[in-house]
Parts: C-alpha cells; structure tokens; sequence
C-alpha cells in the first residue's frame, strides 16, 4: 500500500468536509488549528483533494474505472482495492461523508454531520449538533449525548443502535417495517402502532425541544442507555 498525505488550510474553523470514499475504512476525527489533514494507505485506489474557499473535496476511488476492470481487481493476485483514510479536521467543520463500501468513523464533532454508507458500518460518536447517519445494507451506530436539533438516522437492510449516555430533548419517531424495535427511555404522549407493515412508536423524551427520525425497512432499532461516552 502506498501511503499520502495532504494539508489544506482553510480561512477559518467553521468549514466544509466532503467526502467519497468509493471501498474502505475512514476515520473523522477533531484536532487544533484550522486545517484539513488527510493521511491515506491505499492499493489499487486514487486520492484526489482540492479545496474552494472554505470547502475541502476528497475523493478516494478505484484506480480502474470499467466494471469489468473493478471485478476482476477483486481477484487479482496482487490484492484487491484498499483504502485506510484518516482525515483530522477543526472540531467547527460541517462534515458531508459518503463511503459506498466498508466503514466510516466520526466522533467529538461539534458540527453538522451527514454520514452514508451505502453497504458497512456507520459509526458516530460525540456529536455536538445535527446528524443525518444512513446505510442501505450494514448498521448504524452512534454513542453518545444528542443535542437539541433535528436527528435522522435509518437503514434499509441491517440495524440502527442509539447508545445515550442521557435522555435527549427530542420528539421521537421510530418506525421498524419487518423487524424489532426497543427504546429504554420513557416516552410522554407516547403512540404506538402495531400493523401489518411492521411497528411505529411516536412520543416526547425530555423537553421535546428537538427530533429523532430512526427507521429501518428489514432489521433491528434500539435506543438505549450508554455506561459511558466512546471516542474512537
């Protein structure tokens, strides 16, 4: 694998992250300063960074762009397309992540986040504004404390896990078409509907003062008490 890296300095902490990462593993993390660092091992896989003003683009795809090319590169004797990513960004910057196949982590960001994973894990920890976390296919995981705005997570095939170190200010409303649903929260004016289209809960936790939106199509949903805070 060969090892890149990349710094991009941007105008001021509040600025924009947006990602693609066509297979791999990426990592989100905070740190001091107002730049965007990029450190990445990739085999069979290219890196493009550019910046426009406050934003900074990283794509990170496959070197062969046929589909014929990318299926047999999965069994090719040299190994098929990897990539490692570690991206280090102001703990202010909005991050927009997709990740078509393997896994995203972000955590201790105190910005929006959008996170998609088409088919693998989406974890979050330790966000500390909106979030909008999907998969099609695999789980979505966050820990953490939610603050008080608008939250939408969900998963086509696979599971969405709430692990909350606190009960959260939000209206909720989960909804499981084919498969089970848990929240150890108590729910004010709580609504629960049981139907032949699978199982849709509605209700206050706390104030109310901000939104849960959790749903998943096939699997599982559970919203539950956390011992302690993860940083990845």
């Amino acid at each position: 694998m060969k090892h890149y890296s990349f710094t991009e300095e941007l105008s001021s902490a509040k600025g924009e992250l947006h990602l693609l990462v066509e297979i791999g593993e990426t990592t989100i993390l905070p740190h001091d300063g107002r730049s965007v660092t990029v450190e990445a091992d990739l085999r069979h896989m290219t890196i493009d960074v550019t910046r426009e003003d406050n934003v900074v683009s990283v794509r990170v795809e496959q070197e062969d762009k046929e589909w014929l090319q990318k299926l047999g590169r999965l069994f090719s004797p040299d190994g098929h397309p990897k990539a490692i990513v570690t991206i280090y960004v102001p703990r202010t910057c909005a991050i927009y992540a997709k990740t078509i196949t393997g896994q995203m982590r972000i955590s201790d960001i105190d910005a929006p986040v959008t996170a998609t994973v088409i088919t693998g894990k989406n974890d979050l920890a330790n966000i500390g504004a909106r979030i909008d976390a999907r998969t099609t296919t695999g789980d979505v995981r966050y820990e953490g404390l939610l603050v008080n705005d608008h939250h939408r997570f969900e998963a086509t095939t696979g599971s969405v896990r709430l692990s909350l170190v606190k009960e959260p200010n939000a209206q909720f409303d989960g909804r499981v078409i084919t498969g089970d649903m848990r929240c150890d929260f108590a729910l004010s004016q709580s609504q629960v509907n049981k139907a032949l289209t699978g199982k849709h809960i509605k209700g206050t936790l706390g104030s109310g003062e901000g939104a849960i939106k959790a749903q998943v199509i096939t699997g599982t949903l559970s919203v539950q008490r956390a011992k302690e805070v993860v940083s990845y």
